[in-house]
């Protein structure tokens, strides 16, 4: 409960889904997989996306 109500299943599919994904981000760079912060491809995505976002 967040906003003073119960969830509802749309909320819980997203905290669930956004958990399961920063819990693969964590484990990824572990295994060599994927880049970490000051990498140039992970700058490059945030740049580009946080652009896209501003549009």
């Amino acid at each position: 409960m967040h906003h003073g109500t119960e969830w509802t299943v749309e909320e819980d599919a997203l905290a669930f889904l956004t958990d399961a994904g920063l819990a693969g981000r964590l484990t990824m760079p572990q295994q060599g997989r994927w880049q970490t912060s000051g990498e140039p491809a992970v700058d490059q995505f945030l740049t580009k996306t946080e652009e896209r976002l501003a549009e």
